[in-house]
């Protein structure tokens, strides 16, 4: 049978010129539809986005990994992860990824899943493992977060035992990620009872370039504060300074104050000062001095420190800068004691240490206050001794009168005494004159000196005797 009759059909039934009609009416018609909607077929395009997935438990951050693909059902596109980054959370750990988009591409639009990829919306990610749910934080180019390492300064108070387990080199780690690394450590005793001031030089892994960067959603910058795990302790710390590790220094000081006789006898040089096992401070050299109460002593404790620099000077934990009139503490296991900084460089007292021969007075006092001196009597602080009374020459105590005629006369008092006393002592000699007991001597002075039996006020005559 021929396909076009003479009459024009085709197969006997339908018209050619009837058909064409047909044809050009269906052609009109799916123009006409394609000008009104404007849908033509988009072409496969892929696009890269940064998801916050907000807090996940570790056991699902566990089974995300690089490579990761879900696909849509029924329509093209699928996601496939190309990196993450987890930081520590208050509860759970929070993480981002970077994953790529396969989606369609029409008029310059973006389209996964039916709809617009753009910041904000909320994308579901699922697959056979586990199925997580993320907002759209930044689209662009380029498969890996932005993240880099950086290196900051922590300082916080925790419980002795923590500061004690904290260690460098201990690691933070969420899932299969290294988040932060403890590359220093350094305690100090704090005014808290039962807590120690930790300092740390924390490695920490941060999203963000240059002065954007965070962790865990904190800006990396001084003053900040950041919580991270440490010996099993969610630690608090503050931003000291941002890179490099902790710069520690050992600094010699000279501190004095007060002290009762007890704990001065019981100073040494030799002694350390150990915070969480480790040693902070030690006695270079003390010198001991009597006061007014024979229950207390005056000491001149020099120390060697452990300091941090943090800023433009060193420091004895926190807030301590190692300047003068700044107050330290030192403890042992058998005594405690706080001494203010008088001089800084050097744990010495100013001048070299020498004994001199001095000589001194005591004018007009009664015969049994005389007879109470005598040679070999000393001074001693803390079993030191510092004084000691080498002769005692006992005259006559000389008066002046005036008679009614308004001459004066010289006469020996008919009972009290002058007492010279020699001494030696055991002085600081410096270029511009001589300490005794901390205190600058000079003829003419008052010296105090603690014999045991007697306190003895005399006048300084000769501080260069023979």
């Amino acid at each position: 049978m021929a396909i076009i009759d003479e009459d024009g059909r085709i197969f006997g039934t339908i018209n050619v010129v009837d058909a064409l009609a047909v044809l050009l009416v269906l052609a009109v018609a799916a123009a006409g539809i394609a000008l009104v909607t404007g849908s033509e077929p988009g072409e496969e395009e892929t696009r890269h986005v940064t998801m916050d997935l907000g807090p996940q438990p570790e056991y699902v951050l566990e089974q995300i990994d690089a490579g990761d693909t879900a696909s849509l059902e029924n329509e093209p596109g699928n996601m496939t992860i190309t990196d993450t980054h987890f930081t520590p959370g208050e509860t759970d750990p929070q993480a981002l990824a970077r994953i790529e988009v396969t989606g369609t591409e029409t008029e310059d639009t973006f389209t996964y899943g039916g709809r617009t990829l753009r910041l904000g919306r909320t994308l579901r990610f699922e697959t056979d493992e586990y199925v997580v749910n993320g907002t759209i934080q930044n689209v662009g180019n380029g498969t890996d977060l932005p993240t880099q390492e950086r290196t900051v300064t922590l300082r916080g108070t925790v419980p002795n035992d923590v500061a004690r387990d904290a260690e460098a080199g201990t690691e933070t780690r969420i899932a299969n990620q290294t988040v932060a690394s403890i590359s220093d450590v350094a305690v100090y005793d704090s005014n808290r009872s039962g807590h120690r001031t930790l300092f740390m030089a924390v490695d920490l892994r941060t999203y963000g370039t240059g002065d954007s960067a965070e962790f865990a959603d904190t800006r990396i910058e001084s003053g900040q504060k950041l919580v991270l795990p440490v010996a099993g302790y969610q630690f608090t710390g503050e931003i000291e300074r941002t890179g490099g590790n902790l710069t520690r220094s050992n600094e010699e000081v000279l501190v004095t104050n007060v002290v009762d006789e007890s704990v001065a006898r019981q100073i040494e040089a030799g002694d350390e000062y150990r915070v969480a096992g480790e040693s902070v401070a030690t006695v270079e050299n003390v010198a001991a001095y009597g006061t007014n109460d024979p229950d207390r002593n005056r000491v001149y404790v020099g120390l060697s420190v452990q300091a941090l620099t943090i800023g433009d000077r060193p420091q004895f934990g926190a807030n301590r800068t190692l300047r003068e009139d700044t107050w330290l503490p030192f403890r042992t296991d058998n005594y405690e004691f706080g001494g203010r900084i008088v001089r800084t460089g050097t744990a010495t007292q100013p001048g070299e240490s020498a004994e001199r021969t001095v000589e001194f007075e005591l004018q007009n006092v009664p015969p049994e206050r005389a007879n109470s001196l005598s040679a070999g009597m000393t001074e001693t602080a803390a079993g030191r001794t510092v004084a000691r009374v080498t002769d005692v020459t006992v005259e006559p105590a000389v008066v002046v009168l005036e008679s009614e005629s308004g001459d004066i006369y010289e006469r020996e008092h008919p009972v009290n005494k002058d007492v010279t006393l020699t001494g030696q002592l055991q002085v600081r000699e410096l270029d511009d004159g001589v300490r005794f007991k901390g205190q600058t001597v000079q003829e003419g002075n008052t010296l105090v000196l603690d014999l045991g039996t007697t306190t003895v006020r005399a006048e300084v005559v000769d501080l260069d005797a023979e």
